[in-house]
């Protein structure tokens, strides 16, 4: 699995995180360039976006796309 290094663009500061902050997060997973601009927005507030998929995802997503078949 190949890490790519992520630029922050700010500092953490919790005080930013709030009812707001979290529903602009949510309104991006509906857009289909949602998780590339969730990652630029949550580095203007100095959060590191980390993705793990274990080994069987990957089995789930070939099976999921040979169903729709």
């Amino acid at each position: 699995m190949r890490q790519k290094k992520q630029q922050i663009s700010s500092n953490f500061n919790q005080e930013n995180i709030d009812e707001e902050f979290l529903i602009n997060v949510v309104k991006l997973s509906y857009l289909d360039d949602g998780p590339i601009i969730a990652k630029e927005y949550l580095s203007k507030f100095g959060i590191n976006l980390v993705f793990f998929a274990p080994p069987s995802f990957k089995n789930l997503c070939r099976w999921s796309s040979n169903k729709n078949r």
